[in-house]
């Protein structure tokens, strides 16, 4: 799982995207990933779904 905190949401999303993960956000409105839900380093399960919050 690469670190997406501090990326624009759209990129964050279209990284994680591109890696076969469902990217949920948990709150509304646009700007960068303040915390993800699946910790960096972590192995990837492709379909796994990740909860990113926003600042």
């Amino acid at each position: 799982m690469p670190n997406v905190k501090g990326l624009p949401a759209m990129d964050a999303i279209a990284l994680l995207e591109n890696l076969g993960l469902k990217v949920k956000l948990s709150n509304k409105g646009i700007g960068k990933v303040k915390n993800q839900s699946i910790p960096a380093g972590t192995a990837i399960v492709r379909k796994s779904i990740i909860e990113l919050s926003l600042k």
